[in-house]
């Protein structure tokens, strides 16, 4: 694991980078195949129907990563001129894209979505007080994202302790269960407890590092997605004020209750690529252990459970790549050139989902359809890559 400087000031780790890229490409893959209906018709071959992706756990990643990332950059305290510095390097960064794959969003709709629900998407203030654009679904969470930057601010100016923030986060969301507020309130304050706990973790980080082993951690990492992401145990237990499985988002089915249990795994995920050495690791991730392997031995057969046992084949193919050292350069060079254009990537390609399924042929054929997300892919990449580095330093 390298760290390195650009510009004086940004810390890079192309091993984080490499579970950004990882994150982004898992989040559309996913969309190929939940989203069939939009892609391809609601069509996809009987040999891939059962393949299951976690891609909301990606997105789950995806916050632990910017807390993390705003964590290592911005270790000073924020005042005056660097506020201002801050939030503008926060708005370059995400708001041009944005504004590009949410105006292709809005030209390539048929809804007639009201004024209003415009201007909510355009200043990314969906989620709040209006639906999200269904053309470019994901948007839901960059209104989570810049919240966060924005929450950021009054943390790193009072100088806050993260963990205490965490924990203030975490009650605010167990409390507005019980309260007559939107659900939203709810989903923000623990959607805000993945990012912190990835300050948390910059925060608490030593300046040693280890290699990471990127194949038995991205197998790892697909496996909790599916195994722990994809039902609602906790809801399961009935436990009191809990008893609904969602939380309904405007935007976004938020399993907020079930999402508790997925934040210690992403929180290791991140820990394991970040390469940096954390207080007791390794005891941290054998005591995570008790969870996937008690759901695997008391999970009940259903017949949609195709997808669990992905997730297992995966549990098993973690351990075994730990145990069995395979070459990983061709991962770490392909992954880390993708992070760097995953943001891009994430944005447009639903947008692009949809005009693929639109003006593309349409088959029931396996390999015209592998044809088919081929070129959909390279259409994503290439587009992420031309929004990445070459419309985005216009505004830099």
């Amino acid at each position: 694991m390298e760290l390195t400087t650009v510009n004086k000031k940004k810390i890079f780790n192309p091993d984080l980078e490499l579970l950004r890229g990882v994150a982004a490409i898992v989040v559309v893959l996913s969309h190929i195949i939940f989203r069939a209906e939009l892609f391809n018709k609601g069509y996809v071959p009987p040999e891939l129907k059962y393949l299951v992706l976690p891609g909301y756990f990606s997105v789950l990643i995806f916050f632990v990563l910017s807390g993390y990332v705003i964590g290592i950059n911005h270790r000073d305290r924020l005042f005056n001129g660097k506020i201002y510095d801050y939030l503008k390097k926060r708005f370059i960064r995400i708001y041009p894209i944005y504004v590009i794959a949410t105006c292709l969003g809005i030209l390539i709709s048929t809804t007639a979505y009201s004024i209003p629900t415009i201007l909510a998407n355009l200043t990314l203030t969906q989620n709040m007080f209006y639906h999200v654009i269904q053309e470019n679904y994901p948007a839901w969470s960059l209104n989570f994202e810049m919240l966060f930057y924005l929450l950021f601010v009054p943390i790193s100016f009072f100088q806050v302790n993260s963990l205490l923030a965490f924990l203030l986060s975490l009650i605010i969301g167990i409390v507005s269960l019980y309260l007559p507020v939107g659900p939203v309130i709810t989903a923000y304050a623990w959607g805000y407890c993945f990012w912190l706990s990835g300050l948390y973790l910059s925060r608490n980080t030593s300046k040693s590092s280890t290699p990471v082993r990127f194949i038995p951690a991205i197998f790892y990492m697909m496996a909790v997605g599916i195994i722990i992401g994809g039902h609602n145990y906790i809801t399961e237990l009935h436990l009191h004020g809990f008893s609904s499985q969602t939380i309904i988002v405007p935007a976004q089915k938020i399993k907020s209750v079930n999402d508790l249990l997925l934040l210690p795994f992403a929180f290791l995920i991140v820990v394991l690529f970040s390469g940096h050495k954390f207080s007791h690791t390794k005891i941290y991730w054998v005591v995570l252990q008790v969870i996937p392997i008690y759901i695997i031995c008391t999970h009940k057969k259903a017949p949609d459970d195709a997808g669990f046992y992905m997730g297992i084949l995966f549990y098993l193919l973690a351990g075994l790549t730990l145990l069995i050292k395979i070459p990983e350069n061709w991962i770490k060079k392909t992954g880390t050139w993708l992070g760097g254009i995953s943001y891009g990537i994430y944005i447009i390609h639903y947008p692009l989902l949809i005009i693929f399924g639109k003006s593309i042929f349409i088959t029931e054929n396996l390999w015209i359809y592998l044809v088919k997300v081929f070129l959909y892919l390279t259409v994503v990449v290439i587009s992420g890559y031309l929004l990445e580095k070459v419309y985005q330093p216009i505004f830099k």
